[in-house]
């Protein structure tokens, strides 16, 4: 029996305990909005019919849970690239430093998933409330198909001085990539 649904283009990872961080890109005609929430897995309620569920799912909902977040916050994607201080609740504070994928639209940027993408890793320190916004160029000005394509995972790699990431595509996984350290 299903106790969560996720829509595309979000994306969960589990988190101390039986928890998982659950974020997305929530924007709709007025808000731009990046919505992170930590759920207790162990309090995840049956959803019932998944048809019906699914049904409920699109830009402005794309996790649905019938139970509450233990913590949730929400952030402009309108925010420039460079460091920025932001209040984290502190029920998120000791999740150390998230790397987060979302699509940016500061300086009145729009998000056309078919043929331009403005695509950022946030990474998130927890502790200080430090974000930094760094564009993902290699992606976004790469010769993907934005409709079939898209980025599915960042990891830190402390040996090389950098980040790695995978793509999906809708035939494979796209080869490993290791982004410069000043991303």
């Amino acid at each position: 029996m299903a106790v969560a649904i996720s829509d595309f283009h979000c994306y969960v990872r589990p988190v101390a305990g039986h928890r998982m961080l659950v974020w997305y890109d929530a924007a709709t005609n007025a808000d731009d909005i990046l919505r992170i929430q930590l759920f207790d897995a162990d309090g995840l309620l049956p959803l019932g019919d998944p048809h019906a569920a699914v049904a409920r799912l699109g830009p402005g909902q794309r996790l649905l849970s019938l139970a509450a977040p233990v913590a949730a916050v929400e952030f402009s994607t309108s925010l420039s690239d460079g460091s920025h201080a932001l209040p984290i609740p502190e029920s998120l504070r000791g999740l150390g430093e998230l790397p987060l994928l979302a699509p940016s639209t500061a300086d009145g940027r729009r998000q056309d998933h078919s043929s331009q993408m403005h695509q950022r890793l946030w990474l998130l320190d927890t502790a200080t409330g430090t974000l930094r916004v760094a564009p993902q160029d290699w992606f976004n000005q790469g010769p993907y198909d934005f409709g079939y394509q898209w980025i599915t995972r960042m990891a830190r790699l402390p040996d090389v001085g950098g980040d790695c990431g995978r793509g999906h595509t809708a035939r494979r996984f796209s080869p490993r990539f290791v982004l410069p350290p000043n991303c």
